[in-house]
């Protein structure tokens, strides 16, 4: 920029790179699709907003329309360059020669008016394997999805990624539960309103729940009949646990993931919990059962 602030030859020129490369990632990505998304991301810096900013630059207009056209084309350059870094990531997650004709096209332009909007690395990552999900399989993930993640906070999504990594996979199920991760969410005696030794409160249970991630009357039930067993792979380990009691014993995994929810966590790489196993056996004790076997996958 020129000693006054307003934009100069080199700006606009960057502004221009950025969209050439922005294109050429399009293309590298979304090959054969209708070029609607790929238009509508020129437009963000056409040729001619370009020539008219030059010649704005050369006018006698006041200080502050300049400062309000500069301010415009950083604007604009800084979500080119947002969304240039989502598709840096959804590039080495995307499978070769996927088939890119099913996605639909309303689904790509909503990726892209959001992605343009997200300036952290760590954020720009799980949009950026968003959309690699998607191509690699379309029709796996909702825009529902994408307008829950355009509202979350950093803070929000951290949150949701470790409540991810206390999740348990129930084996033995009815084929309608098949593949299912259960939370294990399991209160604190004596500490309030904490679960998993005080990892969670009920208020960022509850801001999960109020994005539409978490169903907290829903969850997993399991009917033990007495002397049955069941086994649920905990962490790197296969749990078998036995019904104490002499008659039909519920094992009740609350809250559950909705739709929304089961569709974020595919995204998720959650860390491993040290404390996932103890909360597990404490809870399957405190509900009468007891555990009869342990094998190390």
């Amino acid at each position: 920029m020129d000693e006054n602030g307003i934009p100069n030859a080199q700006d606009i020129a960057v502004v221009g790179n950025a969209t050439t490369g922005i294109i050429g990632a399009f293309q590298r990505l979304l090959p054969g699709i209708s070029m609607k998304s790929l238009q509508k991301a020129e437009s963000k810096t056409t040729d001619l907003i370009l020539e008219d900013i030059k010649k704005i630059d050369a006018t006698d207009l006041s200080a502050q329309t300049k400062s309000i056209l500069k301010n415009d084309i950083i604007k604009r350059h800084r979500r080119v360059s947002n969304l240039a870094g989502v598709l840096s990531h959804a590039e080495s997650e995307v499978k070769t020669n996927v088939n890119i004709t099913d996605v639909d096209d309303n689904w790509l332009e909503e990726f892209q008016d959001h992605a343009e909007k997200i300036c952290d690395e760590d954020t720009q990552i799980i949009w950026g394997k968003l959309l690699a999900g998607e191509m690699n399989s379309p029709g796996s993930y909702s825009k529902q999805l994408m307008s829950i993640l355009s509202t979350m906070s950093k803070a929000d999504a951290e949150t949701f990624v470790k409540l991810s990594s206390f999740c348990i996979l129930a084996l033995d199920t009815p084929s309608s539960m098949k593949g299912q991760g259960v939370i294990l969410l399991h209160p604190d005696k004596g500490k309030g309103n904490t679960y998993n030794h005080e990892a969670f409160n009920y208020d960022m249970v509850s801001c999960l729940s109020s994005f539409g991630l978490l169903n907290l009357s829903g969850g997993m039930l399991f009917k033990v009949e007495p002397d049955q067993t069941r086994s649920f792979v905990v962490g790197d380990e296969i749990l078998t646990i036995k019904n104490k009691e002499s008659k039909t014993n519920d094992l009740w995994f609350t809250p559950a993931f909705t739709h929304a929810g089961a569709e974020l966590i595919s995204l998720c790489e959650p860390e491993k919990q040290p404390t996932l196993k103890n909360i597990f056996l404490e809870k399957i004790t405190e509900d009468g059962f007891e555990c009869t076997g342990i094998l190390t996958e």
